[in-house]
């Protein structure tokens, strides 16, 4: 298939990006964070609603194991391109062959691929996005007393439902 990323599948809980992926240049920030997906996206530039452009990257879905902070990191080659932080962002699937993610500014990151790897995307960004805001509104709740018992419970809930959607498919709509 033309850039889907079908065959990248999950990677394992404990692991980071430069360890699995020992080719890639990772930003110092997220060098620890835990990859939790991994694969091809094709990112689509639109203008007033119309196709302008798309290019192939190689994507990186990352967590911060201790604060759930999420980040999906675009590379060309073995060099980082961009980041997108994760924070206050709304996943919206398109179709079985796409997916926009909109940030707190609404400003639209459109990314497409086959229809396989797009419902895991969709399922492991949303699984990692709500895993965040959980995490926040509970340490706010707490008073500022982060329990690692429940970044590492939450983190586990996480990887689990994300390992098990790996199969998930979108349906049109």
């Amino acid at each position: 298939g033309g850039g889907g990323g079908g065959g990248a599948g999950l990677l394992k809980r404990n692991a980071s990006c430069c360890t699995l992926s020992h080719m890639l240049v990772c930003p110092p920030e997220t060098v620890t964070w835990t990859a939790v997906r991994e694969g091809y996206l094709k990112r689509v530039h639109t203008l007033a609603g119309k196709k302008t452009s798309s290019k192939l990257f190689w994507a990186v879905l990352k967590q911060n194991r201790d604060t759930l902070e999420a980040s999906l990191e675009l590379y060309s080659g073995r060099v980082m391109q961009t980041s997108l932080p994760l924070r206050d962002v709304q996943v919206h699937p398109h179709k079985a062959t796409a997916f926009t993610i909109t940030g707190a500014a609404g400003t639209p990151h459109t990314f497409s691929g086959d229809a396989d790897a797009m419902g895991a995307w969709v399922v492991a960004l949303q699984m990692v996005t709500h895993a965040h805001r959980e995490f926040r509104r509970k340490s706010i709740d707490s008073a500022g007393e982060l329990s690692e018992l429940l970044a590492s419970a939450q983190f586990q809930c996480v990887m689990d439902v994300v390992e098990a959607a790996s199969s998930v498919t979108l349906t049109a709509q």
